[in-house]
């Protein structure tokens, strides 16, 4: 939005050299997000664990064998 269309929704009576000025500094401090902003993570913060489910029976204990499931949950 231009200085002077700012100045008038204020009321902006006096000089607009100190009100451009003003203005030029807090510009700045009102940009908008850059929708195309890559999300960064720092090393650590995330992590990706694709499951793999064998085919074949698997001990779990006091005798007993199971088979994982062969497909996830239906979404």
């Amino acid at each position: 939005m231009p200085t002077t269309v700012i100045a008038e929704r204020v009321g902006r009576q006096r000089s607009m050299t100190v009100f451009k000025d003003r203005v030029r500094r807090l510009r700045p401090l009102f940009l908008a997000p850059d929708p195309a902003q890559r999300t960064e993570y720092l090393p650590g913060e995330l992590a990706q664990c694709d499951l793999w489910f064998p085919p074949v029976d698997v001990p779990l204990g006091f005798g007993q064998l199971g088979r994982p499931p062969q497909r996830g949950p239906e979404i």
